[in-house]
Order: structure tokens, then C-alpha cells, then sequence
């Protein structure tokens, strides 16, 4: 995981890293955006479509991926 020390979590993501690293950068995403309202709703779709990116990617924990889906949708 590359991390560039920017102030979202987002910046970490990397579609490079192996999935559990990625579902754990979009679960850190989920938590942010539940602690601030700035620009939620911008982020919050740009995590949508890191999400819908992972669907069918090999080695993805689906369940937990539906998690932070859900997770996303309630925001």
C-alpha cells in the first residue's frame, strides 16, 4: 500500500495492492466519511465506484465488500 501522507484515506488506495489491503483502505474511507461532512457526497460516490471496481476482481471478499457497499449507500 502506498501511502503519500494526503489527509483522506482515498489517497492510499491503490488498485495495485492485493484486495484485502483494498477493502481495508475503503472501510478506512466508510469511517471518514461517517466523521465529517466535508465533501461527503463527492467522496462518497468515488468510493462507490472503487467498490463496484472490486465486484468481480479475483480474491475479494464479496460479503465485506457488500458491507462497505451498504455502509456507503447509508451515508
Amino acid at each position: 500500500m502506498t501511502d503519500f501522507g494526503d489527509k483522506d484515506p482515498e489517497d492510499a488506495y491503490d488498485a495495485g495492492d492485493p484486495p484485502a489491503v483494498r477493502l481495508e483502505v475503503l472501510e478506512r474511507i466508510v469511517a471518514s466519511l461517517q466523521a465529517s461532512d466535508d465533501r461527503r457526497e463527492l467522496r462518497r460516490d468515488d468510493a462507490l465506484r472503487l467498490v463496484d471496481n472490486n465486484r468481480r476482481a479475483p480474491g475479494v471478499d464479496q460479503r465485506r465488500l457488500q458491507r462497505i457497499r451498504r455502509a456507503l449507500e447509508e451515508l
